[in-house]
């Protein structure tokens, strides 16, 4: 089974799918963490869904992905037959305009 992850660092009013479930503190700040599972009736499918949402919001950063997934295997939602199938970058922008500019992607598999 697959989970989609999505990292929030800067938001308007669009809330997080999911519940709380609780906090996590990373070394660049502090995230709730949002869980649910989503049902898409019309597709036949269905999969969960976890948000890390940053409580100071950001427009620029460095973000440690693994501090992320360190946390979820911590917290057994990913594991043996649970796991990530993608990382995705993008934005959502639902009433204006904007862009996103990735300078630097650096990944590290250890």
């Amino acid at each position: 089974m697959g989970i989609e992850v999505m990292i929030w660092e800067d938001y308007n009013k669009f809330k997080p799918f999911g519940k709380k479930v609780g906090n996590i503190f990373t070394t660049f700040g502090q995230y709730d963490i949002y869980r649910g599972h989503i049902i898409k009736k019309d597709l036949n499918t269905s999969w969960d869904y976890i948000a890390f949402v940053r409580k100071e919001k950001r427009t620029s950063g460095k973000v440690n992905v693994m501090e992320f997934i360190n946390e979820m295997n911590k917290r057994d939602y990913i594991g043996q037959n649970i796991y990530l199938s993608s990382f995705e970058f993008g934005t959502e922008i639902l009433n204006s305009t904007g862009n996103i500019l990735v300078e630097q992607y650096e990944l590290k598999i250890e």
